[in-house]
């Protein structure tokens, strides 16, 4: 069974849980592989199968992961400053990857790789690329900023 696409409502939802803080978000163009050193996630059915791909820009995950370990929003805005997801930060952002698998409830995503801010492999970055099933928004984390996610569903 193929994935069913998350309403924005439930991504808000589960990142407010995750976080313990309003977020709101609004639609957006897509993320783009090919931009500056995004974070991706890649979930698997229970045959291995690449369903689902999630991809934050640094921003994002910086400020997902800064106040989802209960870290000031300086924390997240040294990591953007910086360029990349300090170690700090790692245990957290892992949680709230893993916590995104409750986009997925039906089909039981499981997280099976991370790569924060680095290069993912090239059939993960063919599929962000690829138009179609896909949500793309704008989120902000009140007094931790905004930046930018993808959910990317496999064909």
């Amino acid at each position: 069974m193929l994935p069913m696409l998350p309403m924005p409502g439930d991504l808000r939802h589960i990142l407010e849980e995750l976080t313990g803080r309003p977020v709101s978000l609004t639609l957006a163009r897509p993320l783009a592989p090919t931009q500056a050193r995004l974070t991706t996630g890649v979930y698997t059915d229970s045959r291995l199968a690449t369903a689902a791909v999630v991809l934050m820009d640094r921003p994002a995950a910086a400020r997902l992961a800064a106040c989802a370990g209960s870290f000031p929003a300086g924390v997240a805005a040294d990591a953007i400053a910086a360029q990349h997801v300090p170690p700090l930060l790692l245990p957290p952002l892992n949680k709230v990857f893993e916590g995104l698998t409750a986009l997925f409830p039906r089909q039981r995503l499981t997280l099976y790789a991370l790569q924060p801010g680095g290069d993912a492999p090239t059939d993960v970055l063919a599929m962000a690329a690829a138009a179609g099933r896909r949500l793309d928004v704008t989120i902000a984390v009140r007094t931790y900023g905004v930046g930018r996610v993808s959910v990317v569903l496999a064909r």
